[in-house]
């Protein structure tokens, strides 16, 4: 029987002060490649307590002194049981269009290496050591403060490995720049890969792999792209395998939103374009840690983007948009807003106590949900100085139709929350 390497990976997310969490790198849904790049289902029973290992030879030092509560990630690569010094780490912050951040490293005489001060997020954790397959983790999630991983990735030269060369373009015959591969296995055919490796491909769009014999799931992202699935067939008779993969344009608006001095606003609604129909729903996205954003966009949008946030307000207009590949390097300047107060009342005068509140700024596509106090009373911070600013009581029976306008004047408004006749 050929020696399953999910086996020998072990992977733990543990909480300061808490109990910890063994991710089944086993349990993964049959024939889903997204299910293969995750290690959470849809009932999301994936984990099971346990204490975190005690003591662990590969968590180098305590807790991050730089940002307490950020999380760490600490890996150990293993070549036939016995740590590998300098073995190359790459562990990516992925989202649904690829990585947005990358980190690289060496690992120690240990065959360690700790990565700290690490945002919340999803992780792609690969060891790419020269002459052996790439080794990749389960994927690893980050959802709160003070969350520590442990990972031992074991990597084997084989002579039964097989190199696979990936010729990777754009549809619109040029090339497809910074392109990143994630490969995994299912869970029924797993026989080399315990978890996902993430791989960059060459500025020419081409990437060779060494792999076991086997059958592989392949996502194959590239800024402004869609993204492309394929199962792949790695065969024992076959000392080189190739395959061809073109992505699709998807243009889209990336950018950061920064306040005057240059700090990223984190957490920021951004909207994109105008919405004149109250029922419209424009696309719309909260701002990373670091400020960065990124919409869909089509060629031949007038595109206009806005955002709003920590008190503050930013707009910009970039006209028709004629590249197929969108927009990159959008940077917003978010400058202190006016305030839009009110309060919100049942028909017999009673407060609507802490009931939503919807508010809209047709010009620029913003919209968004506050919650009124105990009292009833609302503040929106942040909104435009020039522009309406229409607001209405969330689930009302009037609706956006109802709404109250807020004009730059910036008048009180008095809500009136009518339930639905059902």
């Amino acid at each position: 029987m050929k020696d399953i390497v999910v086996a020998r990976l072990r992977v733990l997310w543990s909480r300061a002060g808490g109990p910890a969490r063994v991710l089944a790198a086993a349990a993964l849904p049959a024939a889903a490649l997204a299910a293969a790049l995750s290690l959470t289902d849809a009932t999301g029973a994936r984990y099971f307590e346990r204490p975190p290992p005690e003591p662990s030879p590969f968590v180098l030092g305590e807790a991050s002194a730089a940002t307490p509560g950020a999380c760490q990630i600490a890996a150990r690569v293993l070549e036939d049981g016995a740590p590998l010094a300098d073995a190359p780490l790459r562990l990516a912050r992925v989202t649904d269009e690829g990585s947005a951040e990358v980190w690289t490293a060496q690992t120690a005489s240990s065959g360690a290496h700790r990565f700290i001060d690490l945002p919340r997020g999803t992780y792609h954790l690969t060891a790419l050591v020269e002459g052996r397959p790439p080794a990749g983790a389960p994927e690893l999630r980050c959802t709160s403060a003070a969350e520590r991983a442990f990972v031992e990735l074991p990597v084997t030269a084989r002579a039964s490995a097989v190199t696979l060369e990936l010729a990777l373009t754009s549809t619109t015959g040029g090339v497809l720049a910074g392109a990143e591969i994630a490969i995994a296995q299912d869970v029924d055919g797993r026989n080399a890969l315990a978890g996902v490796a993430r791989v960059p491909a060459g500025v020419d769009g081409h990437a060779s792999l060494l792999l076991e014999p086997g059958s592989y799931l392949v996502l194959v992202q590239a800024p402004q792209h869609e993204a492309a699935r394929r199962a792949i067939t790695v065969r024992a008779d076959e000392p080189r395998s190739a395959s061809r993969i073109a992505l699709a344009p998807a243009p889209r608006v990336r950018g950061v939103v920064v306040d005057e001095q240059g700090a990223p606003v984190a957490g920021a609604l951004v909207s994109l374009g105008a919405a004149f129909d109250p029922k419209a729903r424009v696309a719309r996205a909260r701002t990373e840690a670091d400020g960065s954003f990124s919409l869909p966009v089509r060629t031949g949008q007038d595109v206009s983007v806005s955002a709003r946030g920590d008190g503050k307000v930013a707009r910009a207009a970039f006209g028709v948009l004629a590249s197929p590949f969108g927009l990159d390097g959008v940077t917003l300047v978010a400058r202190a807003g006016r305030n839009v107060e009110g309060m919100v009342s049942k028909p017999d005068g009673a407060p609507w106590a802490f009931g939503l509140v919807r508010y809209r700024v047709r010009e620029l596509g913003l919209t968004g949900v506050e919650q009124a106090d105990g009292a009833g009373r609302f503040v929106l911070d942040g909104m435009p100085a020039d522009a309406d600013v229409e607001v209405w009581a969330e689930g009302n029976a009037t609706g956006a139709w109802g709404a109250q306008v807020s004009t730059p004047a910036g008048e009180q408004l008095a809500l009136v929350y009518v339930p639905p006749a059902y």
